[in-house]
């Protein structure tokens, strides 16, 4: 497989698993979200709801106890527009309850609630209209015999809807948490992944253009070089069993140059001792012609001089 090749494929998977952890972190983050926002927007809501109504009932029966207790007209009356207040801060409480409330258990944990206050809105006001007529004493059996073991029931209910809602408000956290510790979970393990990944398919890929190059890179080029500029007398140091790489190549051409260089240089010793050779022969040459053309003049004067001679006798 070509090195550009893997190269892409390794960038490829980081950029894969990258993606992987940014949908991970997304998911995780928006089930956290959803686990927060139920906590928010329906858990405590409730649990506040049904605080509140603890409150509303105990501070109804000091306000009929305080009817009870009072002597003046305006002081009871005072306390009887408290109770109707009260009364219909409650109603909105168990109505906002009853709209929210989806579970069966909470819906028949309410429904004990609304019974009881059922229960003891008749014995409360009976006990309200005998304070109100100045009938304390028997205002006071009524409230103890019948009102506070109603008005017990009822915040008994409301406390254990109160601990049912607190549980469910629990529940969401701890269904929050696990949420955030399993994505941190995958987020660590999709880094350590792309971690993994890349340092070993770095480590491959170098490790493979070592081989490739057989040295490191500045050095061969810094040996191409020095061979491109006619110094063939570099040292090349080969890793053991190192044929293919690089280096290698470099080595066997500089070592055919060298041979070549060194076949060149020969023939251009044996050109030039032939050339001198030839220019000594055409030295002699042209010498011993000089001498054939002194003794032919040589010859052509005794000739000559002998016709000469012919001539006068």
């Amino acid at each position: 497989m070509k090195t550009a090749t893997q190269l892409t494929l390794a960038v490829a998977a980081a950029i894969s698993l990258t993606i992987v952890m940014i949908l991970i972190s997304a998911y995780s983050l928006n089930t956290v979200k959803g686990h927060l926002d139920t906590i928010a927007d329906d858990r405590q809501p409730k649990v506040i709801a049904v605080k509140d109504m603890v409150i509303n009932v105990r501070t109804a029966a000091v306000a009929v106890r305080n009817v009870v207790m009072l002597t003046d007209e305006a002081g009871m009356k005072k306390e009887k527009l408290r109770v109707d207040e009260l009364r219909q801060g409650f109603a909105k409480l168990e109505k906002q309850l009853t709209d929210t409330i989806k579970l069966e258990q909470g819906k028949a944990l309410l429904a004990k609630v609304v019974a009881a206050r059922v229960a003891i809105t008749a014995p409360m006001d009976k006990v309200i209209e005998l304070g109100l007529a100045n009938k304390n004493e028997e205002a006071t059996k009524l409230l103890l015999a019948e009102v506070r073991p109603v008005q017990t029931r009822l915040v008994d209910a409301i406390e254990e809807l109160a601990a049912f809602q607190i549980k469910l408000t629990k529940d969401s956290q701890d269904a929050a948490d696990k949420a955030y510790a399993s994505a941190l979970a995958l987020l660590i393990a999709a880094g350590m992944a792309v971690v993994a990944l890349l340092s070993a398919g770095g480590w491959l890929l170098v490790r493979k253009l070592m081989r490739q190059l057989g040295g490191e890179p500045a050095e061969v080029a810094e040996l191409a070089g020095a061979i491109s500029a006619g110094d063939l007398s570099r040292r090349i140091e080969l890793k053991p069993g190192d044929e293919t790489s690089v280096m290698a190549r470099m080595a066997e051409m500089q070592v055919s140059l060298s041979g070549v260089v060194a076949n060149v240089r020969g023939n251009s010793e044996s050109v030039a001792t032939a050339s001198a050779q030839i220019a000594q022969g055409n030295q002699d040459l042209s010498q011993r012609t000089e001498e054939q053309a002194s003794a032919l003049e040589e010859t052509a004067a005794s000739m000559e001089q002998l016709g000469s001679t012919v001539r006068q006798n």
